[in-house]
């Protein structure tokens, strides 16, 4: 009760010192986050407060200085609001971080795929490509990491925003071999993947996908 009361005295007062000034512009690791679960308006304007004012080179310094050791929601919270502000270097800042400073954390399949979608935001599928694998090989060991549906739609997404087509279906299909069902976004992205590589198998494997999409009962214009 007390822990609710608390977290309720936090939703009405704001998150003040949520970033905490240590010298004039210049800013801490944000504190408050890293101890209750609940998000509110004021704490997502203080995660762009963050992401914008600290610089990439900044960041492990930053969070290395914390006095509170960063729990997965945190760092997964900073790289949304990267990805959302399109500060793709800040995102990859902070997740190295998270793996490589002295709060080290273990990314989890959420952090992953935030990085994976901010990445697919600007269209950099080759740093996306390379954490995909990164992320793959670690659920070998702990399935935990395994990518979900959005980490596929985002991968994808980003193959067929660079052109990529073949890599685009390839990746449709391990998305299927995962046995994790494709949205509407998917469909309609590995879709776009078919029509643009003009191939004549791509073509024909169109025709089944989109079988696959009427049968999940999802519609695309």
């Amino acid at each position: 009760m007390m822990q609710y009361q608390s977290m309720m005295q936090l939703g009405q007062s704001g998150v003040q010192g949520f970033l905490r000034p240590s010298m004039p512009g210049s800013y801490d690791f944000p504190q408050r986050i890293l101890t209750v679960d609940m998000m509110y308006a004021h704490t997502i304007d203080e995660l762009k407060k963050f992401v914008s004012m600290v610089e990439p080179c900044d960041v492990r310094r930053v969070i290395e200085q914390s006095k509170i050791v960063p729990r997965e929601m945190a760092f997964t919270s900073l790289i949304q609001m990267a990805g959302k502000m399109r500060q793709v270097q800040k995102a990859v800042a902070i997740f190295e971080a998270m793996k490589d400073s002295k709060h080290a954390v273990r990314p989890n399949m959420y952090s992953y795929t935030a990085l994976i979608s901010a990445l697919a935001r600007v269209g950099d599928w080759e740093l996306a490509e390379k954490y995909f694998a990164e992320m793959t090989q670690l659920s070998k060991t702990d399935p935990t990491v395994a990518p979900n549906r959005v980490t596929f739609s985002s991968m994808i997404s980003v193959y067929e925003k660079a052109k990529k087509f073949d890599s685009a279906i390839e990746m449709y299909e391990r998305q299927l071999a995962a046995n994790i069902q494709p949205d509407l976004i998917t469909y309609l992205s590995v879709l776009g993947a078919c029509q643009a590589s003009r191939d004549e198998l791509a073509l024909s494997r169109a025709a089944d996908i989109l079988d696959n999409m009427h049968a999940s009962k999802l519609t695309g214009t």
